[in-house]
């Protein structure tokens, strides 16, 4: 049920607004912390897609 209804969009915003911050962020930090952490959220991004998707098949 978390999978189907919140898993998969919460990672989209969650992959969006990092992409947002890492590109417009204008604290340095920020920029540096949001694109440090995208390559691990598009990754979870994926894993909670491809859950959805086997779910889905079942």
């Amino acid at each position: 049920m978390y999978v189907n209804r919140i898993g998969v969009a919460a990672h989209e915003k969650t992959v969006e607004l990092f992409e947002e911050a890492s590109q417009n962020a204008q604290d340095p930090d920020v920029k540096a912390l949001a694109t440090e952490a995208l390559p691990k959220l598009r990754e979870h991004l994926q894993m909670a897609q491809a859950l959805d998707a086997k779910q889905k098949r079942e």
